[in-house]
């Protein structure tokens, strides 16, 4: 059988005609076997498509079915794992080849999942194994679990909706467990921490997952989330039945629906069978707890997750909601710069140094790797073949560099030069603001670098910018939305000194202002200043030197310092 693949997100890419296996374990592993794996693009339409044909058999028994998922778990890890490293943070909209990459990731961590779930749903348990049901239903159960679970961070890090029938499968899953008294039978699977061994505990991961509130969270920082919600998911009750007395870290699931779990309602819970209640109280102080020890330094290399990521995690597990003022419709044109290096060229005044010239800067090792990837990899190549020589080559730099995979990409991403397009302001739309924060939108074929925690400057026709930083991202119905917390309403160019008291870096002055701050602060890119670094302001009189001497909050995209004037 031959199948085309659709062209998804990447315009340049060809469609490869898939010679399709029979429904056949045996038939399956020989045409596995056989994959060209030094062309991703020909195993991805394969594995891909092979998944949406499988799935689509309904005369395949459940056995043949568990067995052919097993062949293919293995390389769908594979090419789940070449995707990630070409989407994972990019900024949005995503570019064409970071899209398909993403978009791939997910199609075949959902497929998978639902080849075991099709698996589970036509295995018939055998008496006597394990005394509460067969082997082959507890390991479709959990591998259909764990593979959903997934689908759902791939979901969350491109910051869109689940798929609509997502939930109705995952509380099916739940209940053919619960029919066959497997929900609390272990199932040993490699590198799943004890507290998701069962299938209760991966079910309850996935719930977790989704109340935490991933669309405020970076993806990288989302992927370690979902580790540490799967290592705590026993510290959250599931009982069918509701406490005495209503509190906020109480949360509702109708089995028998395919709504996502909800925050219960003073007053009881609606006369429904089905209804089942996850109790986050505990979980959620476990994340305080975690996020104090990050906050003190004394968390080490337990987990490598920033003090505000747990407590917003820890927040919304508790169901607490910030204040809701009331929000008023704007729908306005707005101008948006994005990132702080952009921002401190747009706040430059005109033909001041700061604006015309670049502040030399020491390459990090980083950076000299990077620059060396690029000789080596030419100029001439073509992408796809870039990338293959960059992944053959990338292994002996690391060696020699001491540097991780992810520093080198970033250093290289970060040297490329910006197009005309990138320097220019995005034009969005106000869409309504609260009394500190703006929600804007435009479509996603704008130019430009959104990302949580991501350095915004946002006018409105006839004002200044002011400075914010993105909150919260979604996409969707062809625009991305984000919420846009506003940091001062004027911000100034400043001189970032070394030790000789020459200029090696920029960064924004932030004035003290009324309900903002008392005291002046700054901001500048990660590395560039330090408690006691020194810094220029240049007037029309002269200039004023100030001390950065605390430092109030240490983003991936930028770092925030109390400051004192010296003169």
């Amino acid at each position: 059988m031959t199948e085309s693949v659709s062209n998804f997100g990447s315009p340049r890419r060809v469609r490869y005609q898939i010679e399709l296996p029979e429904a056949k374990t045996k038939a399956l592993a020989a045409w596995l076997d056989e994959l060209p794996l030094a062309n991703l693009f020909h195993c991805f339409d394969a594995v891909e498509a092979v998944l949406e044909y499988f799935n689509g058999e309904t005369a395949i028994p459940g056995a043949a079915r568990l067995e052919m998922a097993e062949l293919l778990n293995p390389k769908v890890a594979l090419l789940v794992g070449q995707c990630e490293g070409h989407f994972m943070d990019a900024a949005l909209p995503y570019h064409p080849k970071a899209e398909f990459y993403a978009g791939v990731a997910f199609r075949l961590q959902y497929g998978l999942g639902m080849a075991y779930a099709l698996a589970a749903a036509d295995l018939k348990p055998a008496q006597g194994w394990f005394g509460h049901g067969g082997q082959q239903t507890l390991k479709a159960v959990h591998r259909a679990l764990q593979h959903l679970g997934l689908a759902q961070l791939r979901v969350a890090q491109q910051y869109l909706s689940l798929p609509m029938d997502y939930w109705g499968t995952w509380f099916r899953l739940y209940r053919h467990a619960e029919a066959h008294k497997l929900l609390l039978s272990r199932f040993d699977s490699p590198g799943e921490p004890d507290a998701c061994k069962t299938p209760l505990g991966l079910f309850k991961r996935g719930l977790l997952f989704y109340l935490a509130g991933t669309r405020h969270l970076r993806q990288r920082d989302m992927a370690r989330i979902y580790d540490l919600l799967g290592q705590w998911a026993d510290h959250a009750e599931w009982r069918p039945e509701a406490s005495q007395g209503w509190h906020s870290a109480e949360f509702m699931v109708y089995l028998d629906g395919d709504c996502p779990p909800s925050r219960s309602l003073p007053g009881g819970a609606p006369q429904l069978r089905g209804i089942y209640f996850l109790y986050t109280l505990g979980l959620a102080r476990v994340m305080a707890e975690l996020a104090e020890e990050a906050g003190t330094g004394l968390s080490g290399d337990r987990h490598p997750i920033d003090e505000s990521v747990l407590s917003s995690v820890a927040r919304n597990l508790e169901g607490i909601q910030k204040r809701r003022a009331d929000r008023k419709v704007r729908d306005r044109a707005c101008h948006c710069v994005v990132g702080l290096n952009k921002l401190i060229a747009a706040l430059a005044p005109s033909g001041s140094d700061a604006a015309e010239a670049a502040i030399p800067v020491e390459s990090d090792p980083s950076a000299k790797l990077a620059r060396r990837l690029g000789l080596i990899l030419g100029r001439d190549l073509d992408n796809e073949d870039a990338d293959l020589r960059s992944e053959i080559t990338l292994p002996r730099l690391m060696r020699k560099g001491g540097l991780s995979r992810d520093e080198i990409w970033t250093a290289r991403r970060e040297e490329e030069p910006e197009t005309a397009g990138d320097r220019a302001r995005v034009e969005g739309r106000i869409a309504n603001v609260g009394v500190n924060d703006y929600c804007i939108v435009w479509p996603l074929d704008q130019v430009a670098e959104i990302k949580v925690g991501e350095v915004i400057g946002v006018s409105e026709p006839g004002q200044p910018l002011f400075i914010g930083v993105i909150r919260w991202l979604h996409c969707g119905e062809g625009r991305v939305r984000f919420g846009v917390e506003r940091l001062t309403l004027c911000a100034e160019v400043v001189e970032l000194l070394d030790q000789d008291m020459q200029p090696m870096a920029r960064g924004l002055l932030l004035p003290p202002e009324p309900g903002f701050r008392g005291e002046p602060e700054l901001l500048a890119l990660p590395g560039k200043t330090h408690p006691g670094g020194m810094v220029r302001q240049r007037t029309g009189e002269g200039s004023r030197l100030f001390r950065a001497y605390t430092l109030l909050k240490n983003a991936a995209s930028f770092s925030r310092f109390a400051m004192i004037a010296l003169q």
